[in-house]
């Protein structure tokens, strides 16, 4: 299954149509004075975890006790990366003179 947990949901969800992605909308889930929670908790209990290069999504991957595996953006790379939640820091930061086609 894949969830895809997002404050832009419109804007993400038919990129991954194929895969017939699970969110948030389908566990009609309401908390109003905390609507990202649901997010939050089930991204600690996913297998794999893929995040954004957000202090959101690294949270939750730190408090994450059952993934085997956790990867995150790299601009330099222009890939998908591993890193340890316990051992990377918070945001990527990456030079910008050193991305392709910076100028």
């Amino acid at each position: 299954m894949l969830f895809i947990a997002s404050d832009d949901l419109d804007t993400v969800i038919n990129d991954f149509g194929e895969y017939n992605p699970v969110t948030v909308k389908d566990l009609n889930i309401e908390l109003p004075k905390a609507n990202y929670y649901p997010d939050f908790y089930i991204l600690t209990q996913l297998d794999v975890v893929a995040i954004s290069n957000s202090s959101f999504s690294f949270v939750p991957s730190m408090l994450n006790e059952r993934a085997k595996f956790f990867c995150r953006p790299s601009l330099l790379n222009n890939k998908i990366i591993p890193f340890d939640p316990w051992d990377s820091y918070v945001l990527l930061i990456e030079k910008k003179e050193n991305l392709p086609n910076s100028g």
